[in-house]
């Protein structure tokens, strides 16, 4: 059985047709980079 898939746009939030993926992709990479910097300062709960 093959499976055929479209190759993404780079941005999650546009190939899910959301209103302002630009914003949502921005805010999703300074989430990340924030939890990074959390972590490596050991600042987490965790």
């Amino acid at each position: 059985m093959a499976i055929l898939c479209d190759p993404g746009s780079g941005n999650v939030f546009r190939d899910l047709g959301r209103e302002n993926p630009h914003v949502e992709q921005l805010k999703a990479l300074l989430a990340a980079e924030i939890i990074k910097m959390l972590d490596r300062e050991k600042l987490t709960n965790y």
